[in-house]
Formats: C-alpha cells, sequence, structure tokens
C-alpha cells in the first residue's frame, strides 16, 4: 500500500509553518482523514484567517496527478482536539508540543542544522530561500 507522511505544523509570528509531529498514513486512508477534517466545522476557511499558534494537518502526497500537500487549519483554541478526533493523535502530545517553549527549542535547533547545512553553500542565515528551500536543505545535510 502507497504510504504517505503526515505533519502538524504550528503556525509562527517569526519562522512561519514549524512541524512539531510527523507519522506515515496510508494514502487512501489519509486522504479520507483530511477530507473529513476539511469538513469539520472548526476548520479555518480562509488562509488569510490563519493567526500565530493556530495548526495546520497536512498530507503530503508523493503520488503523480494529485496535490503535493493538502492541509487543513484550526484555530489554536481547538486544534489539538480537531487534529486528535480525525487523525487519532494525542492531543495532550500536541499540547506539549506546540507550547511556546517547545516550539522556540525546535526552531532553534532548525536554525543551527540550516546554518550548518548552508555554510558549505557560502550561505547564511538572511540569504532569500523560502522555508521549503531551508527544510530541504536542513533535511539533506542531515543525512
Amino acid at each position: 500500500m502507497k504510504q504517505c507522511v503526515v505533519t502538524v505544523e504550528v503556525m509562527t509570528a517569526e519562522w512561519g509553518l514549524v512541524q512539531v509531529f510527523q507519522k506515515s498514513l496510508q494514502h487512501d486512508i489519509a486522504k479520507g482523514k483530511i477530507g473529513a477534517a476539511a469538513m469539520d466545522p472548526r476548520a479555518i476557511a480562509e488562509l488569510d484567517a490563519v493567526n500565530p499558534w493556530d495548526l495546520a494537518i497536512t498530507v503530503w502526497n508523493d503520488v503523480e496527478d494529485e496535490d503535493r500537500y493538502l492541509a487543513v487549519y484550526f484555530p489554536a483554541s481547538t486544534a489539538c482536539q480537531a487534529i486528535a478526533k480525525h487523525f487519532q493523535i494525542d492531543a495532550g502530545l500536541l499540547r506539549r508540543a506546540t507550547t511556546p517553549a517547545e516550539v522556540h527549542r525546535l526552531c532553534s535547533e532548525q536554525e543551527r542544522h540550516y546554518a550548518k547545512a548552508m555554510q558549505p553553500l557560502g550561505l547564511h542565515k538572511n540569504s532569500k530561500l523560502s522555508v521549503i528551500d531551508r527544510e530541504f536543505f536542513v533535511r539533506e545535510g542531515q543525512h
């Protein structure tokens, strides 16, 4: 069965989306779950309504002829419960993973990995790369 990656990310003012959780699911199951999450009345309907500390649940696709990813955002006040309901991820774990102290720790760690991965390329922290580019270089630098 085809697998895909499901991530939970928290929106921050300083760093943008920060991944706090990841798991694999069968492709068809993940698509069904993200579809149900999108229909949840707690979901944020417009991207411009996303605020700092809101959470995104994202299904990353590697299936040809489909969108690269599908994401649903939930407001911070109900996000952990909504994501727990649709994806069977422990709400307490999500609450702990999305505390300001834990998000800051994750971002600081990511910045250190990013700087280390970019150094051989002669680039530095303020280089004009998107968050996705930074994420790629961090992942590639960890191998």
